[in-house]
């Protein structure tokens, strides 16, 4: 308030008090003198009685109930009228206490404070508790003590959904430490992905398309390859992924490249990514502020390219609110009729009491409840591979169920004439009539090509060899490193065939060694395979089976080439038996 206001309310002379004014602010700090306001000389509530409301408030916002400052002037209005205390008349009027009481009631009770509240779900809020967070924690101490992992091997994984309806907005970023991370993979939402989207995206981006605009089990297999490349994890250089418990990510595929990678998976307790997962603070925070405040900048330097829809005005799209499934706050309980004695001690939760949450209604149907777990120890990944094959039986069965074809035996006999005329005209097939940009440039082909599409709508091409381990030109760098000859064949495959990689089709080049070792091209491909076969037969043992096929394939190899070198014999055909 100004010196000369008050002097004309008070009737003072302004320069005596403009003068008395001065010389009090030239005083030193310790000779000042301090006046407090006398807040408790009309107060409604008692200590005790304020301490009552003060623990009744701070329980209603520990159970996600907190009151608001209308509702709490309200409450406390009821707890007066039923203790049957003086307070103010125009409390009466306006049925709450008045907002002069609750900024003392404030003042005097330091603990509380008025906070934002945060729209959380019931799952999130229920979900982040002792026992699950002890859980992750308990599983990530057993991982890094098993691996040892060093901290440029442990990598957080998640997914961020970006719109193209922005509220501009100036954001006030504080300066830090550049992030250091993995080349990013962007999810578009269309069926088909054009190069031309990621222009001007962080080098090695991967561009990825679905219709819906979400990470499926299909784009995570290829985003675990991109990881893979950059992260350079191996076996012998493994790494940690931290993830969450999306259907995409719990994935056999995906656990099985990981695994054969040395990525080692560890996922986060359901609804709890909020709390565990610092991707969701320290990067896509500022990330999108800096995404909305580019889009907003475009927008405005190009209104040319501005659209509307053509259903809704400005003012209709303004008043559109979407509601989260998020805890209510407000929410008014029914106050119950209390028959106050002398004996009866009148407390908050008597006027208005706790909310009570119903049981929840356990049923079989959706999703099983989640959990933190370590997807590429072996006894989770063998659970996820039985879920799976029980899935596709189901799948199956279902089918089969829904489904009934009546055929009788004359159809069948017709069937069979008409598939042996098919692969008798198959054979006859002339070379003119095979698919173009399949030969090298000395005429030679590929082992073998799909009929049908592999991936993104390209058959896929193989070729295989078999390298001798003990070759002059390997036998030096095979006893330093595992695997170098079928590594070195692997490339050698790939620069003989490098037109057909360039064409439309998806060129495998596998390379197994005499004395075991495979390059990595064909673990990963003879694992899908494997997979695959296991969700058409049902059989988890299947891939298993396929493996050692191979690998008794080539060693009766091994055997003839040793026969080859010595006359026939009977003691020698009965050691080799092939």
């Amino acid at each position: 308030m100004k010196i000369r206001r008050v002097a004309d309310d008070l009737g003072f002379s302004f320069s005596s008090l403009q003068r008395h004014v001065k010389k009090a602010k030239s005083l030193p700090v310790e000779e000042q003198d301090e006046y407090e306001a006398n807040s408790s000389s009309r107060q409604v509530f008692n200590a005790e009685r304020e301490k009552l409301l003060c623990e009744y408030l701070q329980t209603c916002s520990k159970m996600h109930y907190g009151l608001d400052t209308k509702q709490t002037r309200v409450f406390a209005y009821e707890f007066a009228k039923r203790l049957g205390i003086a307070y103010l008349r125009e409390w009466n009027e306006h049925k709450s206490a008045g907002r002069d009481w609750l900024l003392g009631f404030m003042d005097r009770n330091k603990d509380l404070s008025l906070r934002q509240l945060e729209a959380t779900s019931l799952g999130r809020s229920t979900s982040f508790n002792k026992h699950n967070v002890g859980m992750f924690f308990k599983n990530l101490k057993f991982i890094l003590d098993k691996h040892k992992f060093s901290a440029e091997n442990i990598f957080n994984l998640d997914e961020t959904g970006c719109t193209t309806v922005h509220k501009p907005s100036r954001v006030i970023a504080m300066k830090g430490q550049k992030q250091v991370g993995q080349p990013p993979a962007i999810v578009f939402p269309l069926k088909r992905f054009k190069d031309h989207m990621i222009m001007n995206a962080p080098e090695n981006t991967l561009g990825l398309a679905c219709s819906s605009g979400w990470m499926t089990k299909e784009n995570f297999v290829l985003v675990m390859e991109h990881f893979i490349k950059y992260s350079g994890a191996t076996r012998k250089n493994p790494c940690l992924l931290l993830l969450d418990n999306h259907e995409s990510h719990v994935n056999l595929d995906v656990v099985s490249l990981a695994k054969s990678n040395g990525v080692h998976l560890l996922t986060f307790p359901p609804h709890c990514s909020h709390r565990l997962q610092p991707l969701d603070v320290s990067v896509y925070g500022p990330f999108k502020a800096y995404y909305n405040g580019a889009a907003s900048a475009w927008m405005t330097s190009n209104p040319e390219h501005e659209k509307r829809s053509p259903n809704h005005t400005p003012e209709d799209q303004a008043n559109i609110t979407l509601q989260p499934d998020a805890v209510s706050t407000t929410a008014q309980p029914r106050t119950p009729k209390i028959v106050i004695t002398s004996d009866i001690k009148l407390t908050p939760e008597m006027i208005r009491p706790f909310p009570k949450a119903k049981p929840r209604k356990v049923t079989n149907k959706g999703r099983k409840p989640g959990k933190t777990r370590i997807l590429t120890e072996t006894p989770e990944k063998e659970e996820l591979e039985r879920q799976e094959n029980k899935k596709m039986l189901k799948t199956r069965k279902s089918a089969k169920r829904n489904v009934l074809i009546d055929i009788d035996e004359s159809e069948i006999a017709k069937q069979q004439k008409q598939s042996l005329k098919t692969k008798t005209l198959t054979k006859r097939r002339k070379k003119s009539e095979k698919p173009n940009g399949l030969s090298r440039d000395d005429g030679k082909r590929p082992d073998g090509m799909t009929l049908v599409p592999w991936i993104k709508g390209q058959p896929l091409v193989w070729d295989v060899t078999v390298v001798d381990t003990l070759a002059d030109s390997y036998v030096l760098k095979s006893s330093e490193v595992s695997g170098f000859a079928a590594e070195m064949a692997y490339k050698s495959k790939h620069s003989k065939y490098s037109s057909i990689i360039s064409s439309n089709y998806v060129f495998k080049g596998l390379a197994f060694e005499t004395l075991g070792p495979w390059c990595k091209e064909a673990i990963d491909f003879i694992n899908v395979i494997g997979n695959r076969l296991i969700a058409e037969s049902g059989d988890s043992k299947s891939k298993k089976f396929l493996f050692e096929g191979i690998s008794l394939a080539i060693q009766r190899g091994n055997a003839a080439s040793i026969r080859g070198t010595f006359p026939d014999s009977a003691i020698l055909s009965e050691i080799f038996v092939l």
